[in-house]
């Protein structure tokens, strides 16, 4: 026998006992482990999905933004602390991530809400720039009442300013921690009382405001009004808007005023030059030309015979990318013209 006739014998006698084992084993294909998808959530409108594997709605929105500004240059102010500035430009980056969850109860929708800002700028005189985080808003709500920091109502309630970047106006914007309870009824009457933290002292005494708004198709109406108790002074303003749907028009009028007794305080309205004002009335308006342009602009006169006019062109370039330049005038001290341009992607 030679050595190739073993060599073939001895394969043959191996695929033999192999073949055999294997008619006697059982052969498990393990099943695929399930896969949970992301489900679509249309209960709150677009861009909700359920967090898997609860019945909790997501939504992840937000804009990337970048500002150039012109600036003409400032006087010292010794009252702000504020040194001379000179004639320039300066920028201005943000990030802003916004998180909404929302969830049904016994109660109605439990609503969870956090923005942050995270910003990179250079404020004039332009020494350097620096990067900041801010939460600027995070807040509970459920069955009307909302707990948290955000805008306060007396900035948001009746809708904000003029149509404009630059100041957005002197309308008493606040941004604070605040306990309210907001009504909506079916009719399109609503109110809301809150008691908002007064950051100018650390006492257990709270800013109070009170507000209410009538909304139909043709736009909306309604005051509002805030008591500052620190300063022991108050303000007050009155809101007309008007937002046809079958024109490509609209138009906002503020009617502001500030009650003379004592310090001034959140609801103070003052001038561009600081100056505190009694009586003041804020007008805005956009008009949209085609589906990517719209133009804005903004007026407001004091009662100190000063006044703020701004004006921008918003371009839609592509889906949520807008570039929208504006420019700004102040009337103090022989008037200043300001200016910027930006640069903004919404998503």
């Amino acid at each position: 026998m030679t050595f190739k006739s073993i060599l073939l014998g001895a394969a043959a006698a191996l695929v033999a006992t192999t073949g055999a084992r294997a008619a006697d084993a059982v052969v498990v294909i393990p099943e695929p482990e399930p896969v949970e998808y992301v489900r679509v959530c249309d209960t709150y409108g677009a861009g909700y999905f359920y967090i898997p594997g609860t019945e909790t709605c997501l939504r992840l929105s937000g804009y990337y933004r970048y500002d150039i500004f012109y600036w003409p240059g400032s006087a010292a102010d010794p009252v702000a602390g504020t040194p001379a500035t000179e004639e320039g430009y300066y920028k201005h980056a943000r990030f802003a991530p916004s998180f909404t969850a929302k969830s049904e109860t016994e109660w109605g929708t439990l609503t969870g809400h956090a923005t942050v800002f995270i910003n990179w700028d250079g404020q004039p005189p332009a020494v350097g720039y620096g990067t900041s985080v801010d939460l600027d808003h995070m807040y509970i709500e459920l069955a009307g009442i909302r707990l948290g920091k955000g805008d306060t109502p007396y900035a948001r309630f009746l809708g904000y300013g003029a149509p404009v970047n630059w100041y957005d106006g002197y309308y008493g914007f606040n941004n604070s921690a605040e306990l309210s309870y907001t009504y909506s009824g079916s009719n399109g009457f609503s109110f809301i009382v809150a008691a908002v933290e007064d950051q100018d002292d650390t006492d257990w005494a709270p800013n109070g405001e009170v507000g209410f708004n009538y909304a139909q198709g043709w736009g909306s109406a309604g005051a509002i009004f805030g008591y500052d108790e620190n300063g022991e002074s108050w303000g007050g303003k009155f809101v007309v808007r008007i937002t046809p749907a079958d024109l490509p028009v609209s138009g906002s009028l503020h009617v502001f005023y500030s009650g003379t007794g004592g310090a001034a305080g959140d609801y103070t309205i003052l001038d561009p030059a600081g100056a505190r004002t009694e009586w003041s009335i804020l007008a805005g308006a956009s008009v949209a030309l085609g589906e990517r342009t719209t133009v804005n602009a903004g007026f407001q006169w004091f009662d100190t015979n000063e006044y703020y006019a701004s004006a921008n062109v918003a371009f839609n370039v592509a889906g949520g990318l807008y570039v929208t330049p504006e420019i700004a005038y102040t009337s103090p001290a022989g008037g200043d013209v300001m200016g910027l341009v930006r640069f903004q992607l919404d998503y």
